[in-house]
């Protein structure tokens, strides 16, 4: 089997052969030594790479998992409603909620887009952080004082509502108690 290595390859072999040859014993003996201890530094090198790399692996997939959990969605909802303000988006929702649904439309439909485009996470987030003791009273005066709604209608609603749709209607008055807007019901 013959294999085509190039002559400047072999000339370049032959010509390290010599010089090894050429070194005194001492020379080698500390050429090998370097040669040791690089490969060596190499390993520890990597393998502190590899663990630093773990570390942090660990500390940022940790950091992610918490930052979600301390990111403050009622204030990202806060600024985000501010925002549509001062851009004239929606008018200033008032602290009673109207009588007639038209006169509040497009911040009736900016909340419920808001709301439905979180995640599961994030509805979650907003409970956490009101508190959720606070955010199911804040449920039960909701139904209690606004919608006055019976014990069958509530027990009603829990039936047929999913999680997803009562987390859903927590969230919405947790923003309305938030920035004040038709939470009259809340102090009667």
């Amino acid at each position: 089997m013959e294999t085509d290595v190039p002559n400047s390859f072999l000339k370049e072999l032959n010509d390290n052969r010599i010089e090894r040859q050429k070194m005194r014993k001492n020379e080698k003996q500390m050429m090998y030594a370097k040669a040791k201890h690089d490969v060596d530094k190499a390993k520890q090198d990597a393998a502190s790479l590899a663990n630093i790399k773990t570390i942090f692996d660990k500390i940022t997939k940790k950091t992610a998992t918490n930052a979600l959990n301390e990111i403050d969605e009622i204030f990202i909802f806060k600024s985000k409603y501010n925002e549509m303000i001062e851009t004239k988006q929606i008018n200033k929702a008032t602290f009673v909620t109207p009588m007639h649904p038209e006169n509040s439309i497009e911040f009736d439909i900016f909340m419920a887009c808001y709301v439905f485009d979180l995640s599961d996470d994030q509805r979650r987030a907003v409970i956490n952080k009101y508190g959720e003791v606070k955010a199911i009273n804040l449920l039960s005066l909701w139904q209690k004082n606004l919608l006055k709604m019976s014990k069958e209608e509530i027990h009603d609603y829990f039936e047929s509502t999913t999680v997803k749709g009562i987390e859903s209607d927590i969230v919405r008055l947790i923003f309305n108690d938030a920035i004040g807007a038709h939470v009259e019901w809340m102090h009667s």
